[in-house]
C-alpha cells in the first residue's frame, strides 16, 4: 500500500489522485476528532472538507510526512472552533437567534442557516424586506438605513418592529412543522460557490478584504482614491456605492489585467435606483470590459459589452428583482464563453471573442447598491 508520505510527495507535485486517496484515507479520522465539537452533521462535514482545504495548501509546512494524521487532526480542531466562533458571531446578529425568544424552542434561531434567513426575509413585503435586509444581512444601523431608503428614521424602526413580529410567527409556524430541524425553503441545487477542481488541483475562492479605507480596490485609471471615497464606503459589512443621475462614478476595480480565465463571486443587494452592476474582463486601460447589469425596472439581468462608453447588448433574461433583496451573483469568465448565475441558477450564457483578459470592479449607475464578501478564483 502507498504510504502516507508518497502520497504527501504525489499532492506536492500536483496529483489529484493522491489526494483524493489521501482523503479516503483519513476522512473518517477527522471526522472523529471534530464530531464532539459540533452538534450539526452538516457542520461536522464542512469543518472536515475545510480542514482537508487548508492542509492542501499548506503542505508544504509539513516537515514529516509520517505525522500526517496528527497535523490534520489539529488542523481540523482548528477548523471546528473557527466554524464555531462564526456560528456565535451569526447568532449574535441573525434575528432568528433573537425571535426565537419566547416561541417554545429556544434552540430554534441557530437552526436557521443563511438561506433559510433569506427565505425567511423574502416572504416580507417589499419595503420591510428592504429594511430587514440592510440591517441584519449587510450590518447598516438604522440611521443609515433611513437615509439610503429616503424614509423617516422612525418609519425604518416601525418596519423592522414589525418584520420581527411577521418573522417570529413564520418561526413559530415553523417550529410546529418540524421537531428537529427547519426545512429548507431553498432548492437543493449547490452553491455555485463550492470548492472545484482543475488541472492543478482544488481551486479555492480568494476572498477581496474590504476595510473603511477600501485599500485593497483601486479607482480607475481616469479617476482617483478622492472621487472613489465620493463614491464608495463601507457601511456595516457591505461596500456601498451611490451615483446620482447624470454622473459617471468611479467603479472599484480589483484584479490584474493580465487575468484571463475566473470566476467572479459577491452578494448584492440593490438599495434605490434602477440599475446594480459589476464589470469584468477590464481592458488594462479601463475604458472597455464586460458588464454584469441587474435592471431593475426592466426586471432583467443582463450581460453587456463595453468599448469607450459604447455598450452593445449580448444577453438579456427576463428575472423577478426587487429592492433590498439580497442576491448571490457568481459571473464566469471562461475564454470566450461568459455566464452568469443568480442565487445558484444559470441565467446568462453566451460566447464573445472580444475581450479574453482583465481585472474585475464593482460599479453603480443612478442607484445605491450594496456589495459583500466578493471573491474570485483564478481557473488556469
Amino acid at each position: 500500500m502507498i504510504s502516507d508520505q508518497e502520497l504527501v510527495a504525489a499532492c506536492r507535485q500536483g496529483s489529484q489522485d493522491a489526494y483524493r486517496r489521501l482523503v479516503d484515507r483519513h476522512w473518517a479520522g477527522v471526522v472523529r476528532t471534530v464530531a464532539p465539537l459540533l452538534d450539526d452533521p452538516d457542520d461536522v462535514e464542512d469543518a472536515a472538507q475545510e480542514a482537508f482545504i487548508r492542509a492542501c495548501r499548506r503542505l508544504d509546512e509539513l516537515k514529516d510526512p509520517d505525522r500526517l494524521p496528527a497535523w490534520l487532526h489539529a488542523i481540523a480542531r482548528n477548523a471546528a472552533r473557527k466554524m464555531l466562533r462564526q456560528r456565535r458571531l451569526e447568532q449574535q446578529r441573525l434575528p432568528g437567534h433573537e425571535l426565537s425568544r419566547g416561541v417554545g424552542d429556544p434552540d430554534l434561531g441557530s437552526l436557521l442557516g443563511y438561506r433559510d434567513l433569506k427565505a425567511l426575509v423574502n416572504t416580507l413585503a417589499p419595503p420591510d424586506r428592504a429594511v430587514v435586509t440592510l440591517f441584519y444581512l449587510a450590518g447598516m444601523e438604522l440611521k443609515r438605513i433611513a437615509e439610503r431608503l429616503d424614509i423617516p428614521v422612525g418609519t425604518a424602526k416601525s418596519r423592522l418592529h414589525r418584520s420581527r413580529r411577521l418573522m417570529r410567527e413564520r418561526i413559530r409556524h415553523m417550529s410546529r412543522q418540524t421537531s428537529e430541524r427547519t426545512e429548507r425553503t431553498d432548492s437543493p441545487e449547490s452553491s455555485p460557490r463550492d470548492v472545484i477542481g482543475g488541472m492543478r488541483g482544488l481551486i479555492n475562492w480568494q476572498v477581496v478584504p474590504a476595510d473603511e479605507e477600501l485599500s485593497s480596490w483601486r479607482p480607475p485609471a481616469w479617476s482617483d482614491r478622492e472621487a472613489l471615497h465620493k463614491t464608495w464606503r463601507m457601511e456595516g459589512n457591505a461596500i456601498v456605492g451611490s451615483g446620482e443621475a447624470g454622473e459617471d462614478p468611479p467603479s472599484l476595480i480589483a484584479g490584474e489585467p493580465t487575468w484571463t480565465d475566473y470566476e467572479l463571486s459577491f452578494l448584492m443587494t440593490p438599495i434605490s435606483g434602477g440599475n446594480a452592476q459589476a464589470a469584468f474582463s477590464i481592458s488594462a486601460d479601463d475604458r472597455s470590459y464586460y458588464l454584469f447589469d441587474f435592471l431593475l425596472g426592466w426586471q432583467a439581468v443582463g450581460i453587456y459589452r463595453v468599448i469607450e462608453g459604447r455598450l452593445t447588448k449580448l444577453s438579456v433574461v427576463n428575472h423577478a428583482l426587487h429592492r433590498g433583496q439580497e442576491y448571490e451573483v457568481q459571473v464566469a469568465a471562461r475564454g470566450a464563453s461568459l455566464t452568469s448565475y443568480v442565487d445558484g441558477k444559470l441565467v446568462n450564457q453566451l460566447t464573445d471573442e472580444t475581450f479574453r483578459m482583465g481585472a474585475f470592479g464593482l460599479m453603480v449607475w443612478e442607484c445605491s447598491t450594496a456589495f459583500r464578501d466578493v471573491r474570485y478564483r483564478l481557473l488556469h
